[in-house]
């Protein structure tokens, strides 16, 4: 009875990572769960000589407020106070040991309590093979997967400072296509590369779905005790092709609940060129994080439009371990406390996104957004953050105030 409890404790134990958490050897699998006792790592997963299967499960829960003044009425609509299940996902993977070197991950996320009738309750965000290198040094992923554009989406959303990524506009967050990791020097120069058309699963024609191309770059000029100090820099760049012949820019105020504040709205175009910097510093309890991204758009018809956007964001740690840094994604993972009442990282963030440029009329965005995050334990996580949006748009400056609130179990 103990062992069966401890397998289903052990399902409700993990989220949100970008590959398969089954190891090889039992070595591995201590990596992954350093302070899980043996029988809940053996009770992880399923392996037989052919293939092993892992489930997992997860959930991020926000309750948002909002104040408008009249002008952001006017602008956006009334945005109404609302609780909401933010992420709530299954995901299944393991190894295919019968094809070799190959690993599979499929995750589902639920549709919400409130979806449509006839809506399904849940779809597939992930769905993916991945054959990693032998050395350790990088993999190819094929089908649907993240996109290597825009640091903050690279990552996963529970690791995040914010509760919330500001540079929606600029990203695409999954697509079907092919992806390629590697990395040199060590691990401190990497690169992640990919092709990708939604054709595969969406229908229509190949050519109208418009292929996506995005390749990221990024260095290690400074990694001094194993992490603890650290400067990552990094470029990538993305190219997206019209679908059937339009393009659309738009974006939210860091918040899932409200509708898009800035929007351009569709427009016929035949390409966009997108560009992004990004730099992260870590000098043991203090980490700054900053983007900048600049859209070009190939559209006659309204004067070849440029877009931009940027953020920076900065944190403290008090009471905690280092926030780790994943040297295969080039990302920050969760922090991980050491013990005792957790650990407390208040943080502060400003962001700008403009979509007025030419011919399209898309709005000026800023926010400014303070919080406090507490990391009570490796899985569970309490936060509350407080933004203040201003929007110039249709000729006036409307003013957004946000409180968001959040409970989230991130798994081992």
């Amino acid at each position: 009875m103990q062992t069966r409890a401890m397998r289903w404790l052990l399902i409700l134990a993990c989220i949100f990572t970008q590959s398969p958490l089954l190891a090889e050897s039992e070595e591995d699998a201590r990596q992954h769960f350093p302070d899980v006792p043996d029988a809940w790592v053996e009770a992880v997963k399923y392996r037989n000589q052919y293939f092993s299967l892992g489930v997992l499960f997860g959930a991020l829960l926000d309750y948002t407020v909002f104040d408008q003044d009249q002008q952001s009425i006017v602008q956006v609509g009334k945005q109404e106070n609302e609780f909401e299940s933010r992420s709530v996902r299954l995901l299944f993977a393991g190894k295919l040991d019968f094809l070799g070197p190959w690993a599979y991950l499929v995750a589902a996320e639920y549709n919400g309590y409130d979806r449509a009738p006839g809506d399904r309750a849940f779809y597939f965000v992930d769905v993916s093979l991945e054959r990693r290198f032998a050395n350790g040094s990088g993999s190819l992923r094929i089908g649907k997967q993240k996109q290597p554009f825009v640091y903050e989406m690279v990552g996963d959303s529970a690791n995040l400072m914010q509760h919330e990524r500001f540079l929606e506009p600029f990203f695409v967050s999954r697509g079907w296509g092919v992806g390629y990791t590697h990395t040199w020097l060590e691990k401190r120069l990497g690169m992640q590369a990919g092709w990708y058309n939604n054709w595969f699963a969406e229908g229509g024609s190949f050519s109208g779905k418009g292929n996506q191309w995005a390749v990221r770059i990024t260095g290690l000029p400074i990694w001094r005790d194993e992490g603890a100090r650290l400067l990552h820099l990094g470029i990538s760049a993305r190219y997206q092709e019209d679908e059937d012949e339009f393009l659309r820019y738009r974006g939210r105020p860091g918040s899932h609940v409200t509708d898009f504040y800035v929007d351009s709205g569709d427009f016929e175009a035949d390409y966009a060129l997108h560009l992004g910097l990004e730099a992260l510093w870590q000098a043991e309890n203090l980490t700054i994080v900053g983007e900048f991204v600049k859209a070009w758009v190939r559209a006659d018809s309204v004067g070849n439009p440029q877009f931009h956007g940027y953020y920076v964001t900065a944190s403290y740690l008090f009471n905690g371990e280092l926030r780790p840094y994943d040297t295969m994604v080039r990302y920050s993972r969760r922090v991980r406390p050491g013990g005792g009442w957790g650990a407390l990282e208040p943080f502060v963030r400003f962001g700008r996104v403009n979509l007025d440029d030419a011919g399209i009329e898309g709005g000026r965005m800023e926010k400014w957004y303070v919080g406090l995050n507490w990391w009570a334990t490796r899985r569970w996580k309490m936060s509350v953050g407080y933004g203040d949006i201003e929007l110039d748009r249709f000729g006036a400056v409307g003013i957004t105030k946000q409180a968001l609130f959040r409970l989230q179990w991130i798994g081992p």
